[in-house]
């Protein structure tokens, strides 16, 4: 009898071994590389064959497990007769390793056996732009979501008090649910978390019945500044003609208490994946990724906007500056006006990096700039999103294994993480741009009512008042030493024929400035600020924030603590609506004293008194 199973299981071993193969490419076909793997795995141990290798290779590299795909794309690189595009797979995998030299090499040779795609040359021209990368956010701390989940977490957007992301978390027993064949876990839904302190939130719950779907994958949402409507992607109810049920993007409004019925964006279609959607504030424009036809490679970010009516416009490809022959995704505009949006087509550390550009005067997007490290890495990282204070925020990240994670940054010096009471969407003051800094004078011409239409309630009642200033006047301020009241009043006194100027590097002291053991500002301090506020309203200028402290105790805590006063104050006039990129901070410490013995003499002052002291500089703004 046993003889007669041995003979039957020999015979019966190849046709499993065939169907096993045949499950295997019918799944790889199908895109479901996660349910594929276990299948070609098998089938390598029974035949050592370089196109299943070559497959399974793949499928890794798909499901983000860089390390199985680094080692077997290094043993496919050394084959004679092997696919072009595994020296280009491979050489990712190198990049997402570190291991720049030598994916240099495979990028060559891919570009030698394929001169037509200018995939490989992109890759090559990006590890000699990487040399020349300045982080954005160079002295930022990383901290994980503390509910981070084995699963992918991805996608985060602030939300009343909370947070909303997307995850494919096994969240417990559902009747006839289902698991991805991409990943080989749930589907992906949204969940709500709500904020408490620090970077401390509650334990993650399932964001809305109505929008989260059984069976399909929910992906990133996005909010108008109201919170009344969203948008978000989700596999669509029609069929393409592959096959398969694309990433759609749907709308659904809320009456404060659930969201309403679910709406079907005109402009998708089933055939073409679209997804990643962003809403500007007064959800009158929206940004998204989509394979469409005609575009760069992979997919592409494209805008459409809405009209007083309602509808929708016609769809707009963002060019070639933005998009690549590679994939963009996830965009995202903050409160100025930048856009940011990750992609493997521009100077990145190995997968996706997270990149940011915005407009010049002509209305063209600039080229994008690599936000840098600690925000990018080796891996893939997505979905950017920045708070009010523009110092901190959140993104996701692969860096800690194969599955998508959140992350928070924020200055290493912070006082605080985030606050509750941060209103997280505000109007757009204006947008700056500071980089040019010369000691030339800025000359900004506006009539006595375009300045006046700028000017709080509080100023307006004051210009009333002022019956002998009947015209907007021509000032040229000098560096003065000064506190801000009487620097104000100088701005308004001093008169000349119509255009107005202020001179670089103009200086005044800011005066009644005071912190308590935990770095809070009393309501003194408050009013002073306020005062800096309205003086920013008012005029196109931004500023620079020299905090001075003297010299008492240990030189480094002195610096220590006069760099956290300086964030305690950019931080309170970003909450008060101030662009944050009209403000700079910089903790002097104690190196750059006052005066000495001869203080009191000067200013009437002691010497502590004098020396410890907050500047407020004056720095021109083009516009």
């Amino acid at each position: 009898m046993r003889k007669h199973l041995l003979v039957l299981l020999f015979f019966a071993l190849p046709v499993l071994i065939f169907a096993q193969s045949k499950q295997a490419e019918r799944l790889y076909k199908a895109g479901n590389f996660s349910e594929a793997i276990p299948f070609l795995e098998n089938d390598l141990k029974e035949k050592n064959n370089l196109i299943v290798k070559t497959k399974l290779a793949y499928c890794y590299r798909m499901t983000n497990q860089n390390a199985k795909a680094l080692k077997l794309y290094s043993e496919l690189a050394q084959k004679e007769r092997v696919r072009s595009d595994v020296f280009l797979y491979y050489g990712e995998a190198l990049m997402m390793a570190e291991q720049y030299d030598s994916a240099s090499i495979y990028f060559n040779r891919y570009t030698l056996s394929e001169p037509k795609d200018e995939r490989g040359q992109l890759l090559i021209s990006s590890l000699e732009k990487l040399k020349e990368v300045k982080a954005l956010f160079p002295e930022s701390a990383v901290t994980p979501f503390q509910h981070n989940s084995d699963a992918d977490d991805s996608a985060p957007v602030m939300f009343r008090n909370g947070m909303v992301f997307a995850s494919d978390r096994n969240t417990g027993f559902k009747p006839l649910k289902e698991k991805s064949g991409v990943t080989g876990r749930d589907y992906l839904n949204l969940y709500y978390t709500d904020f408490q302190k620090d970077t401390i939130f509650d334990t993650p719950e399932w964001f809305s019945s109505k929008i989260n779907t059984l069976n399909k994958n929910t992906g990133s949402i996005s909010f108008t500044s109201n919170h009344k409507a969203a948008f978000f992607a989700q596999n669509s109810t029609t069929e393409s003609k592959n096959k398969v049920y694309n990433l759609q993007i749907f709308k659904t409004e809320s009456d404060g208490k659930s969201w309403n019925t679910i709406e079907l964006l005109p402009f998708n279609t089933p055939e073409m994946t679209i997804m990643h959607p962003a809403i500007s504030g007064d959800g009158t424009e929206l940004f998204f990724a989509s394979d469409r036809a005609g575009g760069q490679g992979g997919t592409d970010i494209y805008r459409v906007k809405r009209n007083n009516r309602g509808v929708w416009g016609a769809l707009e490809n963002l060019g070639t500056t933005i998009n690549t022959s590679a994939s963009e995704g996830f965009p995202y505009m903050d409160r100025a006006g930048r856009l940011y949006f990750c992609s493997k087509g521009h100077a990145s550390y190995g997968g996706f990096d997270i990149f940011m550009t915005e407009k010049n005067e002509v209305g063209q997007w600039k080229t994008p700039v690599n936000l840098g490290k600690p925000i990018n890495s080796p891996a893939d990282d997505i979905s950017f999103h920045l708070f009010i204070d523009g110092l901190s925020g959140m993104f996701t990240s692969n860096r800690e294994g194969s599955d998508d994670d959140i992350y928070f940054f924020y200055p290493k010096d912070s006082l605080n993480f985030l606050s509750k009471e941060v209103e997280f969407h505000r109007p757009i003051v204006q947008t700056i741009d500071i980089q040019q800094r010369d000691t030339s004078a800025v000359i900004i011409e506006k009539s006595k009512e375009e300045i006046k239409e700028t000017l709080p309630k509080e100023q307006k009642t004051e210009e009333k008042k002022q019956e002998e200033i009947k015209d907007i006047p021509k000032v040229i301020v000098t560096a003065i030493e000064n506190n801000l009241d009487s620097f104000i009043v100088q701005l308004r006194k001093t008169k000349s024929d119509s255009t107005f100027k202020i001179k670089d590097k103009t200086t005044f002291l800011l005066k009644n400035i005071h912190f308590d053991d935990k770095m809070e500002l009393d309501s003194l301090s408050k009013n002073e600020l306020n005062i800096l506020k309205n003086l920013l309203d008012s005029f196109p200028i931004s500023v620079q924030i020299l905090v001075h402290t003297a010299a008492k105790g240990k030189e480094k805590d002195n610096l220590e603590r006069s760099k956290k006063q300086g964030l305690r104050i950019v931080k309170y006039l970003a909450e008060k609506g101030i662009n944050r990129e009209r403000l700079r901070s910089k903790g002097m410490g104690e190196t750059q004293p006052r005066c000495g013995k001869d203080c009191q003499e000067r200013f009437g002052l002691e010497e502590d008194q004098a020396n410890e002291r907050i500047e407020i500089e004056i720095r021109k703004v083009k516009i």
